[in-house]
């Protein structure tokens, strides 16, 4: 039961990865005890990109922690970096660590007392971090975000890194393109992976769209009618036996004549007399107008999917037009990351 007891105190190891178990155990700052539970509390903070909370304890190794470090983490911004990323949550507790444990040899051997001891020891710990901080900043400008990013790689070698030209050329095509709301909003729009929420379609405003549309008018014209009773407007030939000429009837009478009279009765080729009407009526004609009504445009149903790009890099593309094209590729990477698209 004794060794249950002893053991009891040191059960957050085991929500620990083993990397850090060195550190929270072995220091020469405090009580390690106080320095496992406060190892615990403060990777948890780090992994939510929070500040760890200055420590309530009277106990050695948070007071000194409260004296300096707390600040330092602060000013740096290391908790958003931390943000998700154990290693980096690791790095900065194992950090601390080191630094904590200079305390006791600044007191040996600059004669530093135990406030100064611990505000040179936080001194040197944001001078460790803060070159990587640059780095790491320098990448957030550009990505608005570090997730997916390698942030445990090391400092010198992402450092060098940036300064390549490559880099260079993708600072330069951020710029180009990160003041372009609208180029923004057509990346959201493409692909068509995540639902929009119910609230963003409902607030859509209805809008006044004006189109050319086929529409039917009335219009006065001049129509035909019934022909019996009609005056007599002139001489044609046909086969209306009503309207035939008295001497094509006269035809029928003689018999040498009948059967002239009856090819031509065949053949539509009787004289007879033009018996037309005319009218106005109102009569409909298709034309064309420009309508304009209030619709509600219905809203894409999904947005944020996979995009395919394809650049044209042939001589005509050299120059400003070919750098306008790859910023626009670079900021449909950048926002697919952010929005941690596939």
């Amino acid at each position: 039961m004794k060794l249950d007891a002893l053991d009891e105190p040191l059960q957050p190891l085991t929500r620990l990865p083993r990397g850090l178990w060195l550190g929270a155990l072995a220091n020469g700052v405090g009580d390690p005890y106080a320095r496992v539970q406060f190892t615990v509390n403060a990777r948890s903070a780090l992994l939510k990109g929070e500040l760890p909370a200055p420590q309530k304890e009277a106990n050695s190794f948070d007071i000194s922690f409260n004296s300096g470090f707390h600040a330092t983490i602060g000013e740096l911004g290391l908790a958003q970096f931390a943000r998700d990323k154990p290693d980096t949550a690791d790095q900065i507790l194992r950090t601390l660590f080191w630094h904590c444990d200079r305390i006791a040899q600044y007191q040996d051997q600059l004669d530093d007392s135990i406030e100064q001891a611990q505000q040179r020891a936080a001194q040197a710990f944001a001078e460790e971090w803060r070159d990587t901080v640059e780095t790491w900043q320098e990448v957030y400008a550009i990505f608005d975000s570090i997730g997916g990013l390698d942030l445990a790689a090391e400092p010198s070698a992402m450092k060098g890194l940036l300064a390549r030209a490559g880099w260079q050329s993708v600072k330069h095509a951020h710029a180009m393109v990160r003041d372009l709301p609208e180029l923004k909003k057509l990346i959201a729009a493409l692909g068509r992976s995540v639902p929009i929420p119910a609230a963003l379609v409902a607030q859509r405003e209805p809008m006044a769209v004006t189109r050319e549309e086929e529409v039917t008018a009335h219009a006065l014209r001049s129509r035909p009618i019934d022909r019996h009773g009609a005056d007599i407007d002139g001489v044609n030939r046909s086969d209306d036996l009503s309207a035939m000429l008295p001497s094509e009837s006269l035809m029928r009478r003689r018999r040498v004549l009948r059967t002239l009279w009856r090819a031509r009765y065949v053949e539509h080729a009787l004289m007879t007399y033009e018996r037309r009407v005319w009218l106005d009526m109102p009569t409909p004609v298709p034309q064309m107008q420009s309508v304009t009504r209030t619709v509600m445009l219905p809203p894409p149903q999904f947005e944020m999917g996979p995009m395919i790009v394809c650049v044209d890099t042939s001589s005509s593309m050299k120059g400003a037009k070919e750098w306008l094209v790859k910023a626009t590729v670079f900021e449909a990477m950048r926002a697919a990351h952010a929005q941690k698209r596939a």
